[in-house]
């Protein structure tokens, strides 16, 4: 049985995202097992907090029926200025599982690109690990087929800040810059790159 994996963000002791983790990993545990009993991350990782009051860590959280592991690790946010499209008709990532070989055998295609663009036939999904997001006239657009529904996507959805379309590799043009977000990378911390960078 594969483990699943939660990435929380913790900075300068306060955890980010709680509530959308913890949704999620509930959510999980009853589609694949059935399991109507939910977890509480506040529970688990309140108590640790004092030793996390400065910095920026990431706090994975690994589980099955119940949390398997748990562990903060010092994080930097990256720089990622290029993508190189990569292509997959099967690839499925709709479980945050721990183990990606399905992603990593695609990311290995990168080249000298910083990281990857997934298309899923014909139809822009996601980085390897990063919910994507397009500018166009003054607004931001996140594909509506995405591999994940990162938390940060859903929190942006949410708020309104983004809105979901279908987006095609043709029409990739017609935007003008992209950026990355996940639980680790906020919206307003996350560059934009123009579409050009995309190879």
């Amino acid at each position: 049985m594969c483990l699943l994996l939660e990435s929380i963000c913790v900075e300068n002791g306060e955890v980010q995202l709680l509530h959308y983790h913890e949704q999620r990993m509930n959510r999980s545990r009853k589609d694949l097992w059935g399991l109507n009993k939910e977890i509480s991350l506040s529970g688990i990782i309140s108590p640790l907090l004092s030793k996390y009051a400065q910095g920026l860590y990431k706090c994975r959280v690994l589980y099955q029926h119940e949390v398997k592991q748990l562990e903060f690790v010092p994080y930097q946010r990256p720089q990622i200025n290029s993508l190189k499209k990569v292509y997959s008709h099967e690839v499925d990532y709709t479980y945050k599982y721990a183990e990606r070989e399905s992603l990593t055998s695609l990311f290995q295609q990168k080249g000298e690109c910083d990281d990857i663009l997934i298309i899923k036939k014909d139809v822009v999904t996601d980085t390897y690990f990063a919910n994507i997001l397009f500018s166009q006239g003054g607004r931001w657009y996140t594909s509506e087929q995405p591999l994940l529904n990162g938390v940060q996507r859903q929190f942006l959805l949410d708020q309104g800040t983004v809105k979901e379309k279908q987006i095609l590799e043709k029409d990739l043009g017609q935007y003008s810059h992209f950026k990355f977000v996940n639980a680790l990378n906020p919206f307003d911390l996350s560059p934009s790159q123009p579409i050009s960078r995309i190879f």
